[in-house]
């Protein structure tokens, strides 16, 4: 017997040249690379969004974002839909290819905005602006 295109995986199983587990191995690769697939056209679609908001005439005044609405902040989950985790990543994303700045935003004692380092502040002043 020879092995074609065409020579189906229980021929194969049965001559002993591949196991069921070697099936379900492969399987499992081709549900990872699809899952990733769709994690990645998700990802890709959240930047999209998020640059739409950044380019769009109405919304240029906005100086400082976040991904929920907060004091000083729009946040981007007011303009979309979208998994909180899913924006973080986009604008980490962004933030990593300078379309964004990542910083850190503190009242001081006098009232004032402060503009600081994301790492001397907690992770509930950390705010995004235009790059």
């Amino acid at each position: 017997m020879a092995i074609s295109q065409n020579t189906q995986i229980k021929t194969l199983i049965k001559l002993g040249l591949i196991k069921e587990s070697q099936i379900e191995t492969w399987n499992n690769k081709i549900a990872r690379a699809e899952a990733k697939l769709q994690r990645d056209e998700a990802l890709n679609s959240c930047i999209s969004q998020i640059k739409s908001v950044l380019e769009d005439e109405a919304h240029s005044t906005i100086q400082y974002f976040s991904v929920k609405p907060a004091a000083h902040s729009k946040g981007f989950l007011e303009f979309f839909e979208a998994d909180r985790g899913l924006v973080l990543k986009a604008l980490s994303k962004l933030v990593k290819d300078g379309y964004m700045k990542k910083i850190g935003l503190k009242m001081n004692d006098e009232g004032e905005l402060q503009v600081m380092e994301p790492n001397q502040v907690n992770a509930f002043q950390i705010r995004y602006m235009r790059a």
